[in-house]
């Protein structure tokens, strides 16, 4: 198995290793869409668990490249009613 498997959600090959928010944590990114594999202690183990899905399981979403995930801000969320 390639350790540069595609997003199960955008089928986009643009991934970072990216620290997560516990001290010694890394998991695998998405520059595409944003997803995030599951935090791990190694790299070898981050890319195991992004990698760690069934062949064929989920296809991507969407193959429109110029929609991109903006990232979640909260100050966006809240309505001044």
């Amino acid at each position: 198995m390639s350790l540069n498997q595609p997003c199960p959600f955008c089928g986009s090959s643009d991934k970072m290793l990216t620290p997560t928010g516990t001290p010694g944590t890394r998991a695998i990114y998405c520059i595409s869409c944003g997803a995030q594999g599951p935090s791990e202690r190694t790299t070898a183990l981050a890319w195991a668990s992004w990698n760690a899905r069934k062949e064929g399981e989920n296809e991507p979403l969407s193959s429109d490249k110029s929609s991109k995930r903006q990232p979640f801000n909260a100050a966006d969320s809240h309505r001044s009613e």
